[in-house]
């Protein structure tokens, strides 16, 4: 194999939002723009579990069920609430 294939974005129309989705372009929406926040956050150099926390408080008041905007966030909230939870917290009690 000559190239290597490209991971497509996991919510279609979305820029920034999934592994291999680090744009290019402005974000179509409120969500897309905290994924790439988020993007932004890991490139700078500062800590996962900060960027991770940063991430899940810019998603939260846009999740909901009554749109896909809503929905879409509302998975990724979860999603990485989920691994922040077990990641950070296995991290924190290490550091203790």
């Amino acid at each position: 194999m000559t190239g290597r294939k490209q991971i497509p974005c996991l919510f279609p129309g979305y820029k920034w939002c999934g592994p291999g989705c680090s744009g290019p372009g402005a974000p179509i929406n409120e969500v897309d723009d905290c994924c790439r926040a988020h993007d932004k956050c890991w490139a700078s150099g500062r800590s996962k579990c900060s960027c991770d926390r940063e991430f899940l408080r810019c998603l939260k008041p846009k999740t909901n069920r009554h749109g896909e905007e809503g929905t879409i966030a509302a998975i990724i909230y979860i999603y990485m609430k989920i691994q922040t939870d077990f990641t950070c917290s296995r991290f924190r009690r290490r550091r203790l």
